[in-house]
């Protein structure tokens, strides 16, 4: 179905939207994991063992393919994994303090950030319907994970609100560097620049120790052989052929995947207040699909 991903052809809007939810959704779990490494690692040496076990993997699948990448993009995938660097940072460190629901609803409030950041960009305000759908999905993922409401924000959750400002930037940096660039190499070289970015970090702010135990290591490595060598990698190469503002609507869907994630492996429930944030979240997504694209089989 979708045979193009890594073989440089055209890919249909469809396609590409089925690849970014599927990146996402896999990424979502990245939350429950590291929330579960975090209790023996310290983040950067989590985000360096992750990172670099990440790019070994995808630099030897793919290593034909990026002995014929330009300097440009290797520019590009410092950029990105500058980018997602930092929104790793603020997620790591907030997730040290703050329960995993609360951190992935103010990270994923990037889904409105990305809409005004454009506004500068492009000097043009956003469709109507795109403001919509982005305070729907604001919405439905407020009622997704927020629980019990009310109070100030603490160190942790503004650590949190950083990742959703720095996580923004990354979609449209993704989005300007893909659109023009390769973007499987786009999806490979920022675990790469990521790795670089931890290692002086880690030694510097922490002491570097690998995991001691089995169920550490399990985190580390569905974190990094789904987390970064699937989703993240799936990433760039979708929104090649998507626009922002509708890439950024999909963000929806991490929470949405999270909170389910965790009733499945973590044993929570869904309140009725999470059915109706996911009927908010997936109304966003539809009211943003022509029917004739869901009638009619994308090309």
């Amino acid at each position: 179905m979708c045979q193009t991903v890594f073989t440089g052809g055209l890919m249909s809007v469809r396609c590409a939207e089925i690849l970014l939810l599927t990146a996402l959704i896999v990424r979502s779990s990245s939350f429950l994991f590291s929330k579960i490494a975090l209790e023996t690692m310290e983040p950067f040496t989590l985000l360096c063992l992750r990172s670099l076990i990440a790019f070994l993997v995808l630099a030897f699948i793919f290593r034909k393919h990026l002995a014929q990448i330009t300097k440009e993009t290797v520019f590009h995938g410092a950029l990105i994994g500058g980018a997602f660097f930092i929104v790793m940072v603020f997620e790591l460190y907030g997730l040290r303090t703050t329960p995993a629901s609360v951190t992935v609803f103010i990270e994923n409030t990037a889904i409105v950030f990305v809409p005004l950041f454009s506004i500068f960009l492009t000097r043009r305000l956003p469709g109507i319907s795109t403001v919509i759908s982005s305070a729907a999905a604001l919405i439905g993922v407020a009622f997704l994970t927020l629980k019990n409401g009310g109070g100030s924000f603490t160190a942790g959750e503004l650590l949190c609100f950083g990742a959703a400002l720095t996580y923004a930037a990354a979609i449209l940096i993704t989005d300007r560097a893909a659109k023009e660039d390769d973007a499987l190499a786009l999806g490979i070289l920022p675990n790469g620049f990521m790795r670089l970015f931890s290692i002086p970090a880690a030694f510097f702010m922490e002491t570097p120790a690998l995991p001691e135990s089995t169920s550490t290591w399990f985190c580390v490595l569905i974190l990094t052989l789904f987390c970064f060598v699937i989703g993240f990698t799936l990433q760039p190469v979708a929104q090649k052929y998507m626009d922002a503002n509708r890439a950024e609507l999909f963000c929806a869907v991490s929470p949405l995947s999270a909170v389910f994630l965790s009733t499945i492996f973590l044993g929570e429930t869904i309140e009725f207040s999470g059915i109706i944030g996911a009927l908010f979240i997936m109304g966003s997504l539809l009211s943003n699909i022509p029917i004739k694209r869901i009638l009619v089989p994308a090309k």
